[in-house]
């Protein structure tokens, strides 16, 4: 099954204003971690959040939603710092 990453339009935005180390974590993250064993690094929030998924990188959190439709897609709907992501939904 192949794994394909898709950003929302707020989480490339969020990408863009990163700093570039920390851009190139992230972007490393994902080719490392999440195109190549998903459910090992996508960890399910609960509550309010149910149904969406987190990845750390560092001090950053990616606010992720898994679908399966022949092909595994994980859309990245935000990517910020960990004290302010969970205060955006």
């Amino acid at each position: 099954m192949k794994t394909q990453i898709v950003f929302s339009k707020k989480a490339k935005k969020d990408l863009e204003k990163l700093d570039h180390s920390v851009r190139d974590r992230v972007d490393r993250a994902i080719q490392d971690k999440l195109l190549k064993n998903p459910d090992a690094h996508l960890i399910p929030l609960t509550g309010r959040f149910d149904g969406c998924y987190k990845m750390r990188v560092g001090d950053y959190r990616l606010v992720c939603k898994k679908e399966k439709n022949g092909n595994f897609i994980i859309l990245v709907v935000t990517i910020q710092h960990r004290r302010e992501v969970y205060s955006l939904f």
